[in-house]
């Protein structure tokens, strides 16, 4: 069946190249003289919202205007609130800084700002302070693995990516791009097809890279690299796996946590302004940030793609209140992943829906967002 979607995938990807190479101008029926609407040009699609045709590139919004009974070529361009993409060298979000509050293109850790007095990683990242709610399937909506919901308390606030990583975020720090999608989607987009443990090296990297301290030990590279927590962070009190400063996979329960945005139902708006999914996402991943954040600021926690998480697929829900609930055990093969992606059906586009996957699989719909404890 994926076999299919990568064929039409492409076809389709070859197509709306064509359409936006020198602007939003989609093939259609003559427009009225003098009429205008919203044209967002764009470097890898263009896709159409309402009466509008909305696409994803920086600096770009603009106005197209009907003349002669066709829309002009180009969009009168206008700056419009995009996100910076760390690493390329460009202002993406028109303010007039290049990779500002990145960190990645910095020639060692930022010193302008001591550890934790206010984002010292200079990556785009949100406060979450600890709390506690409601976790599991409230609403009846899912399977047995997502019940019963239960109370579950996150003792230590965190600091989390507002972001997943890109594909030129993982780039610039890792020296190559694994994502399916670099060609039809590219540096803007969230980085896939990375195993779990891809993901944990990454993490480490980025720790290095701002002189924090390592969650994992790691060994090999690229697709072969294989990761394990540290012993002191790993061992049976699984909970000391929160006391690591430097950057790592959330557990199951802070994903949950910060994707709800504070919100006690599965979603935190309608499916459509939220997420990427099968029904919008035009067979591929989207820009991140392009759709509506949660009530705690973060992007893409639905949908676009799956996000690994800490967890190997051990645990099973009870209706008992928990504190700080981790489950790792180093011989599993399968982990947690979280949020569904580009090819996931509405109905499963939830805060709920819980995956498991063999930690060395990778598939172009699942990607990662980071981690890091706050200090108190």
């Amino acid at each position: 069946m994926r076999s299919s979607f990568w064929f039409l995938s492409l076809l389709f990807g070859c197509c709306m190249t064509s359409l936006v190479s020198f602007g939003c101008e989609p093939p259609e029926a003559p427009c009225k003289e003098g009429e205008t609407r919203a044209c967002y040009s764009l470097r890898q699609g263009c896709i159409k919202e309402g009466t509008n045709y909305r696409c994803f590139g920086p600096c770009q919004a603009g106005t197209q205007q009907c003349k002669g009974g066709k829309w002009s070529s180009f969009c009168a361009l206008e700056k419009w609130p995009a996100v910076e993409i760390c690493g390329n060298g460009i202002d993406d979000d028109c303010d007039g800084q290049t990779d500002e509050g990145c960190g990645l293109s910095d020639a060692g850790p930022d010193q302008t700002n001591p550890p934790d007095q206010t984002n010292p990683a200079k990556v785009k990242e949100v406060l979450l302070k600890n709390g506690t709610f409601r976790m599991g399937d409230i609403e009846g909506e899912g399977n047995d693995t997502s019940k019963p919901s239960h109370e579950v308390t996150i003792s230590r606030s965190v600091w989390a990516h507002q972001y997943e990583v890109t594909q030129a975020d993982f780039q610039a720090l890792m020296g190559y791009n694994p994502a399916n999608s670099q060609k039809t989607c590219g540096g803007s987009c969230p980085v896939e097809s990375v195993t779990w443990h891809e993901a944990l090296a990454y993490a480490n990297a980025l720790s290095q890279r701002h002189n924090y301290e390592t969650c994992f030990d790691c060994t090999g590279q690229k697709k072969d690299v294989l990761c394990a927590l540290k012993p002191e962070y790993g061992g049976q009190a699984h909970q000391n796996y929160f006391t690591c400063l430097g950057f790592r996979l959330p557990s199951e329960a802070e994903w949950e946590y910060a994707a709800r945005g504070g919100k006690t139902t599965s979603r935190y708006g309608e499916v459509g302004a939220i997420a990427w999914y099968a029904d919008n996402a035009l067979l591929r991943p989207q820009s991140v940030g392009t759709k509506q954040p949660n009530g705690f600021g973060l992007y893409d926690t639905l949908g676009n793609v799956f996000e690994w998480t800490i967890d190997t697929a051990s645990r099973v829900y009870t209706s008992s209140p928990v504190t700080d609930p981790v489950f790792f055990d180093k011989d599993a093969q399968s982990r947690v992943v979280r949020g569904g992606g580009w090819l996931t059906s509405a109905a499963n586009i939830r805060a709920t829906v819980r995956y498991f996957y063999a930690s060395t699989s990778y598939e172009p719909d699942r990607g990662f967002r980071l981690v890091r404890t706050a200090q108190p």
